[in-house]
This record gives C-alpha cells, structure tokens and sequence, in this order.
C-alpha cells in the first residue's frame, strides 16, 4: 500500500502548504471549487466510475499518523497540531460536503495516540443520550466512532452529551463488544477528550488522547515504522437513530461498508511515519471539475465503485 510519503511535486496546480491553511479555510475553499450545478463529468485519475460519473464518496485505504510537534493540549483547538497528513471523509462530495463531512488527523508521541475531527454539521454536538443511563446508546446521535485494531481490539465511542453537557469516551473491547467495557474513560486521569462548536455553529472539533495502556493488551507505546488499523465510523443526527453514518479508511480489500464496524479485516491501517509532510493534495474524488486533470494518482488507493450506505443498524 502507498502512503502519502510518496507524494510527488507533479501536480502544483493542486498541492499547496497544509501548515499554513486553517482548517475552515480547506473546507471553504473546496466548497468553492466545487461547482455543484454542473453536471458530474468524468476526470481522468479522479475515481471514475463505470458509468463515466466521477466517484463522489470518499474511499480512503490507509492514512499516516505523525509525530506530535510538541506538548499537545486537549482543548478543541488543534492549532498546535500537525495537520499534513490529514484525510477527508464525506458520503457524499456534491450533496453533503458543508453537511456531514469531516477532516481526520492522528498524531502519536511515547505516551499515546491522538486524534482529531474537524466536522462539518449544521446542528453540532446535539446528541441527546445521557451517558449515566444509556452509556453503550451514544452511536445514536452526532458521534465519532473509532474502530482500532493493536494487539486487541478496541471500540471507542465519543460525544458531547446535551442532557449532561459533558464529553464522553465509552471504550468497548472486542470485535464482538464482549471483551468489557468502560462507560466512560474520559473521567479517568490519562483520557482527555474536548469538543468545539465552530464560531458559526457550521460544525465542530474534537480532540481525543488516548494512552496506549487503553488501547493495547501491551501497554506499549507503538513506534515510528509500525501501524495499527483505525476505522473511521462517523454519525450524525439529532435524535435516536443517526441521520447520516458514514465508515471510511477501510482495507484496501473491502468491497462494502456493510457491517465494517464489527468486522476488523475491513479496517485500513495508520502508519507511524517518523516525521510529517510538507504538501497537501486534493484527492481524487474532490477534484475541483474546472482544475486540470491530474497526471498521476492520489498516493492511497482509491477504491472505485458504486456507493454503499451503512447499515442502518450499524453502532
């Protein structure tokens, strides 16, 4: 699998310094190159489809975790991050891309592993389910759900509950959920978690810590060179069910988002790469239609294929 170390200068039209663009303004700008009334035509390299549409669901096969630059402060604000190596996750690039879409980060250091969601929502952090009286319920509303994959397996759930107004970190173990569980991690002294609502209330950030003793059977830090399987199950809505639920960074040989939450074969990778990247690249699939079509191919793999909902029982 290629990863984005391998990243080339050939498309410059296309790749520009990811450190020195905030975060809303990556979003914004793609919004604006996205020319929504046109109709989709095909782009040569852009995941194109077999009946000539550009492929317009986000199909990430692997993703890089860098080096944390420095101490890092959980507190919803991830402007000491590094953010070069982050993926876009949308179900839907045309329709739902300022509704339910979502840049992922993950960053490491000796202590734990950190991720993050920059989430585009236009009714954030209204999940509802109180975490004292239905803990294992959150997937329910708007959450992050992450699937990894070490020596053990491990479910992590997170939100920001409306009835209790506090962030919480239910952890499962077990592909099947039946190796334990812990209601609420955040509460514990090394769990750190915190959400953000965007200023304009478009959307929001979360930022997780999670020490390597929560999510290895080891307990040991996982180094430069090494990899782990995260999975990306993301949720949106306002009442009981989700409204939209979306998985993305998945094995290169998963061919359907069916049930990939309790199916760790179907979870991409994260590699621990030993430094950060200089360029970002538009991928394939958010190819602005009036740009030139790339040369060479987005680095990961691009899966092409019919778009497949998540299971609509899928936690």
């Amino acid at each position: 699998m290629r990863f984005i170390e391998a990243l080339t200068t050939e498309n410059p039209d296309i790749a520009y310094q990811s450190r020195e663009k905030p975060l809303q303004a990556r979003l914004g700008e793609l919004l604006a190159l996205q020319d929504i009334g046109a109709a989709p035509t095909a782009v040569a390299g852009a995941g194109n489809r077999a009946d000539g549409l550009v492929e317009r669901v986000s199909t990430t096969c692997g993703q890089e975790a860098v080096p944390a630059p420095g101490p890092v402060t959980v507190d919803g604000d991830v402007q000491e991050w590094d953010t070069s190596a982050g993926i876009f996750i949308c179900p839907d690039t045309q329709l739902l891309l300022g509704k339910a879409a979502a840049w992922a980060y993950v960053m490491y250091d000796q202590d734990a592993l950190y991720v993050a969601l920059d989430v585009a929502d236009p009714t954030p952090l209204s999940n509802a389910h109180d975490p004292d009286s239905e803990p294992g319920l959150g997937w329910g509303g708007d959450c992050i759900q992450l699937r990894l994959q070490t020596d053990r397996v491990t479910h992590v759930t997170t939100w920001y509950s409306k009835a209790r107004q506090r962030a919480v970190v239910h952890v499962a173990y077990g592909a099947n959920f039946d190796e334990g569980e812990i209601p609420n991690a955040a509460v514990t002294g090394d769990v750190a978690v915190a959400f953000r609502e965007r200023p304009d209330q478009s959307g929001y950030v979360a930022e997780l810590r999670l020490p390597w003793r929560l999510i290895t059977q080891d307990g040991r830090p996982r180094v430069a060179g090494q990899a782990l399987a995260l999975h990306y199950d993301l949720k949106w809505g306002t009442r009981d069910h989700p409204e939209v639920s979306f998985a993305d960074n998945l094995a290169s040989s998963t061919t359907t988002r069916e049930g990939t939450w309790r199916n760790p074969a179907a979870w991409g990778q994260i590699r621990l790469a030993a430094n950060g990247f200089r360029d970002w690249r538009v991928p394939p699939w958010l190819t602005p239609r009036r740009a030139r079509a790339p040369t060479s191919p987005w680095p990961f793999t691009t899966v092409s294929r019919r778009r497949s909902r998540a299971s609509p029982t899928a936690r």
